[in-house]
């Protein structure tokens, strides 16, 4: 069980205790979900965050249902009733005030009642419900009013020559709009919310003095083939430097480095649920650079979920700092794989601190990552403090010496119910590793425990090195096997096993979005080698008869790998594993720097790895 605090959004603390299962959705074989009676509520998902509008959706069998009340806060605020096909509601914004929620629904089967699960929300609607709705187009102007039929353009919104202010929500038509800085200023309370309508390719760079802008369903791309710097710049998706500005549910690709720069200066904001990959440029110092999000932070806590990185030139979400700060991070949802450099990273010269890594996954099955999941800096007489890492799954190939954790020097330490695995080899020459520890020098407030770790080599020929652990900030002390190590350190991984194979069972992972119901990824380790995996949709909150598609995210843009209508007969979908196309990276044949630091990146995953994007039927962006 996970007790306690679990923060989402920007700033409401939600309280609860509730199993790892229902947070991430795990799915271990065939539908594995669980609802009370014959119904379930699946919209809104647990802790999803209410922003403009909000359907309440029930799943189940619907053919004998006559009505559906939806009930919030311990049944004293009545949502609504429906009577029709597929019973579902709008939901008023003016009954939930900004603030933490519960709903259920009350099914009617005629005179049989049926109670759903309850479910938390949270509410930001009272941010937007007194602010104007606006709208920009590749073809409006400043002399527009910023309606639908006479929209403004960007440049004109951003510098601040329109009446757009804190609490508006602006429209962005599709259309690609270039390099654009924004001067705009909402507030923590009534921020401005940009929302993309179809593919609206822009890169966004912040001004001094701007503030809580949030920017929704964008695609910034860039189609150069060169990646030389100062060849031509290669600008990032979005370089942000001031207070609150959040980045929710784009894609980005081929941008340069980084793709999300999200910096000290933006505290109170988040990175929530985008896809990137194809980051990255030459010529910096050092001479390859990129990371698909790469942050600091020192003051309160900065949020990133549900975020997928992937084949970029370094590094998928890296908080990293030498003379600056990485305080404070909430890492929770996401998946890397397949990039050059590590998946996950959190290192500071000036130490990292209460930060939390939970539910997180990473995968690579081609020698593609040089780099372990790595925490912390060491250094004579250092010692990082506050950190979490519980129930990831973290899994490097032998390529990376230092294992698939990496954690380097750090008092007030958690480091529990997770799943580490390694490369798995019969060849007598490969050593492959689980894991590289520093300790302090007290080892103060260390529970380290209930982890399964995967993987080294076979038994047949032998443990070698398997753990790289240290007497102090640079002597190795190697340990020939997982015993040693509990043996070298008593009190750590007491309840811990370590398997020399692969794992043996699949486990797939669905992340309903919390902010675009109908949406959602799933992370598929697929051991068992299926060509397909069964997995239940339900929890992605479609209504009854709604069309949807499954696509792969490492193909995005092409045909959806499975397209469908929901029923609750239908929600069992076979997701094939056997993919083998990937979407190209743009420069790859170019002339000058060809990539060949990026060729183990630079092929799909293979059967034992999959991820998707779950959505409704064309509203991809």
């Amino acid at each position: 069980m996970i007790t306690g605090a679990i923060s989402y959004g920007i700033g409401w603390s939600l309280s609860a205790t509730t199993s790892f299962k229902s947070l991430a959705h795990a799915q271990y074989g065939v539908g594995a979900t669980t609802p009370l009676g014959s119904f379930s509520l699946t919209a809104p998902a647990n802790n999803t965050q209410i922003l403009i509008d909000q359907k309440a959706v029930i799943s189940g069998d619907l053919s004998t249902v006559t009505s559906v009340t939806y009930w919030a806060d311990n049944d004293t605020i009545n949502l609504g009733t429906s009577t029709v096909h597929p019973f579902s509601i709008d939901i008023d914004p003016d009954l939930i005030p900004n603030g933490i929620h519960t709903i259920k629904a009350l099914v009617s089967e005629g005179a049989t009642l049926t109670q759903t699960n309850s479910n938390a929300f949270i509410s930001e609607v009272d941010r937007f419900k007194l602010g104007n709705t606006y709208y920009i187009s590749t073809t409006g102007s400043i002399s527009g009013d910023g309606s639908i039929g006479d929209p403004w353009d960007m440049g004109s919104v951003f510098s601040g020559a329109t009446s757009v202010t804190a609490g508006d929500v602006v429209y962005v038509n599709e259309g690609s709009y270039g390099w654009h800085k924004t001067y705009l200023a909402g507030t923590f309370l009534n921020p401005i919310l940009f929302k993309a309508i179809g593919n609206v390719n822009i890169l966004v760079a912040d001004a001094i003095g701007s503030a809580h802008n949030w920017f929704q369903g964008f695609r910034p791309d860039n189609t150069t083939e060169e990646r030389d710097y100062p060849t031509v710049a290669r600008p990032s998706g979005f370089y942000l430097t001031q207070l609150g500005h959040s980045v929710i549910n784009c894609v980005l690709s081929n941008v340069g480095h980084p793709a999300i720069g999200h910096w000290v200066g933006c505290e109170d904001s988040f990175i929530y649920g985008n896809i990137i990959w194809g980051t990255g440029q030459y010529g910096q110092s050092p001479d390859i650079r990129g990371s698909a999000i790469y942050a600091q932070n020192n003051i309160g806590t900065r949020k990133y979920r549900d975020n997928m990185t992937f084949r970029n030139f370094t590094n998928g979400l890296k908080p990293y700092a030498e003379s600056g700060f990485v305080r404070g991070f909430e890492m929770d949802g996401n998946t890397s794989f397949m990039n050059a450099s590590a998946p996950f990273t959190m290192i500071s010269q000036n130490s990292v601190e209460r930060s939390k890594f939970t539910n997180n996954y990473s995968y690579d099955d081609n020698n593609a990552s040089t780099s372990a999941t790595r925490f912390g800096y060491n250094a004579l007489n250092f010692a990082n403090t506050g950190l979490e890492i519980t129930d990831n799954v973290l899994m490097c190939s032998g390529r990376s010496q230092t294992g698939a954790l990496d954690i380097r020097m750090f008092n007030n330490l958690t480091v529990k119910r997770n799943t580490i695995i390694t490369e798995y080899t019969l060849v007598n020459t490969e050593t492959p590793r689980l894991l590289q520890h520093y300790p302090t020098a007290t080892e103060t407030s260390i529970d380290w425990d209930n982890n399964a770790y995967w993987g080294g080599r076979d038994v047949s020929i032998g443990s070698d090195n398997v753990i790289n652990d240290h007497t102090d900030h640079i002597v190795n002390d190697y340990h020939g096997s997982f015993e040693a190590w509990k043996t070298a350190r008593p009190t750590y991984d007491i309840n811990s096993t370590h398997t020399r194979t692969y794992p043996i069972a699949n486990a797939s992972f669905l992340r309903p979005n919390l902010y675009e119901r109908g949406r959602g990824h799933i992370t598929i380790y697929n051991w068992e080698s299926l060509l397909t995996v069964n997995i239940d949709i339900s929890s992605f909150g479609f209504e009854d008869g709604e069309a949807y598609e499954v696509r792969d995210i490492q193909n995005l843009y092409d045909v959806p790998v499975i397209t469908g209508v929901y029923t609750d007969a239908s929600k069992i979908v076979a997701v094939p594993m056997d993919l083998t196309t990937i979407a190209a990276l743009i420069g790859v044949n170019a002339p000058v720097r060809p990539w060949n630091h990026m060729d183990e990146c630079l092929v799909h995953t293979d059967i034992k790895f999959g991820t998707f994007l779950v959505i409704k039927q064309g509203v991809l962006n």
